[in-house]
């Protein structure tokens, strides 16, 4: 476990932008640290209940969400999506998709990740619907590859969000409340723009330029806010995962994160693109990872399941990637 002076030491090389976050977790213990401002203009500082536009970390709500499903017999993570949904998804290279293959970005839906631009709005009260949006705007712009290798996909990500509405009969917020948050006891996070924006950080470029808080189109793939504590208790089920399966059972847990870090779910592992150069860590080993990369945020996240260990890198600003994903 890293030592408070390491630790402090640490978050200042990474904090290059406005405000910076990090959380490590061992089992059960947590240590933080928090630096900077979440707005500029107020000079507000960062504190641990700080929410933080976490991006593609998101991911692993809507991963974790999905594994729930299949645990329940809602789900067969091999059965064409198809067979569950209202609004039909036709390959057209007649390739079936399957929650599997969404999870492990193996579908054939492909994107190049402008619409987290493209699909933006800033009243969240404009933000269309996932079944909506689906079929008015991702379907018809859809970029689709004739094999099931590995193309990272937020589209991929916003069908599972919708595919957990149509098999529960929710929306996806109150799945994700009902079965993660409430369970974990996560209190502060959120898939949309909060009302009460205080204890919000706000997203600045690398010229301090404030974006503004923004809502997009594909929130189960980027959205979630959410503050370090509340991503802690998050992570720590993770770490805790061979005695704490109030969610998942160990097996499940072993499908979504198997053993040698090959074809894992939602995280990436070995033969995940942005991931295949560090799922060995040189000094401690095997780890799982998640990044975040948008305007105005930068973001990381990690488990090592052999340590029962991880650690969290949020920012609210345009820091470089590299510096925060090997932090």
């Amino acid at each position: 476990m890293l030592n408070q002076t390491k630790f402090e030491e640490g978050l200042k090389s990474v904090a290059l932008g406005p405000g910076t976050a990090i959380a490590a977790v061992k089992r059960n213990k947590v240590t933080m640290e928090v630096l900077g401002y979440s707005n500029l203009e107020d000079r507000a500082p960062i504190n641990p209940q700080t929410r933080f536009l976490c991006a593609s970390i998101s991911k692993l709500f809507t991963g974790l969400a999905v594994l729930i499903l299949h645990e329940k017999g809602q789900l067969d993570l091999d059965q064409d999506i198809n067979n569950y949904i209202e609004t039909k998804i036709t390959h057209p290279f007649n390739l079936t998709i399957t929650a599997r293959k969404l999870l492990q970005h193996k579908s054939g839906l492909k994107d190049d990740e402008s619409g987290l631009r493209r699909w933006r709005y800033l009243n969240p009260l404009d933000r269309p619907s996932l079944r909506q949006h689906i079929k008015d705007s991702l379907l018809k712009e859809a970029r689709w590859s004739n094999d099931l290798r590995y193309h990272y996909s937020n589209a991929g990500f916003t069908l599972l969000g919708y595919l957990i509405e149509e098999v529960s009969k929710l929306s996806f917020q109150d799945f994700i409340q009902q079965n993660i948050f409430d369970p974990l006891d996560i209190k502060t996070a959120t898939w949309d723009i909060p009302s009460d924006l205080s204890s919000v950080a706000v997203p600045y470029a690398l010229d301090e330029t404030s974006y503004g808080h923004y809502s997009i189109a594909e929130y189960p793939a980027a959205q979630l806010r959410i503050n370090i504590q509340d991503l802690a208790q998050f992570l720590k089920f993770f770490t805790n995962y061979e005695s704490d399966q109030k969610l998942i059972s160990s097996e499940t847990m072993k499908m979504m994160c198997p053993p040698d870090l090959v074809d894992g779910l939602a995280w990436w592992g070995k033969n995940a693109a942005y991931s295949e150069n560090n799922a060995c860590d040189p000094k401690y080993g095997y780890v799982w990872t998640h990044g975040g990369y948008m305007d105005g945020v930068r973001t990381h996240i990690y488990f090592y399941p052999h340590l029962h260990a991880g650690c969290i890198v949020l920012t609210n600003g345009e820091n470089s990637y590299l510096r925060v994903a090997n932090y």
